[in-house]
């Protein structure tokens, strides 16, 4: 179990003329927190800095930080900590600064990247998730009601469909408090393909 947002935030600061524009996502991978990181330096390719940070849980933990041009530790650090301090995963926020004209300095930074984050996580509902263990299984046409059902009864998700000839191959992701059980279920009466980390 772990806690992130429910949904994306937003907040904005301003500094001695300086605009921080804060934006919270819930990303369970890498590359998805890259794909939104690069949106908004197309969406805002006329401000300074585009500074991130994010952590994820799977498939083990990461934090990463970015200052984008900033003094070493005064933007992604400072981001970064607000997520930590809130003990929070799958969570990736960026902060655009649109330069005021008037040098903040190193504590003047550190605060303005801090405040742009602590506003937008403030704005967040929290809630919590539970981890996820994904299977590749391939099952008979014949039993394709009885996997729904089962996937289903877990709390579980049917992902990525293929259908051969005589089988169905799918991605099955299940809560990881029920993986034993299920993997249970699976044995003897299923292929199991291989167990996705």
């Amino acid at each position: 179990m772990y806690y992130s947002i429910s949904s994306p935030v937003s907040s904005q600061f301003k500094d001695r003329g300086s605009r921080f524009l804060a934006f919270a996502h819930h990303v369970r991978s890498a590359e998805a927190a890259k794909e939104l990181i690069d949106g908004y330096r197309n969406k805002f390719h006329d401000a300074r800095h585009v500074c991130f940070a994010y952590v994820l849980n799977e498939p083990s933990r990461t934090e990463r930080s970015n200052d984008d041009g900033e003094p070493s530790g005064t933007a992604g650090k400072p981001i970064l900590n607000q997520i930590i301090k809130r003990q929070l995963s799958d969570i990736l926020v960026v902060v655009v600064r649109y330069f005021g004209g008037v040098l903040l300095g190193t504590p003047g930074l550190i605060n303005a990247y801090r405040t742009a984050t602590e506003l937008a996580l403030q704005e967040a509902e929290i809630i919590s998730y539970e981890p996820f263990a994904t299977f590749r299984i391939s099952y008979p046409y014949t039993s394709m009601q009885a996997v729904i059902n089962k996937v289903q009864q877990v709390g579980g998700k049917l992902e990525r469909m293929e259908y051969g000839d005589q089988t169905i191959s799918a991605e099955v992701s299940i809560p990881q408090s029920s993986e034993s059980v299920f993997a249970q279920w699976l044995n003897g009466q299923y292929e199991i393909c291989q167990s996705v980390s």
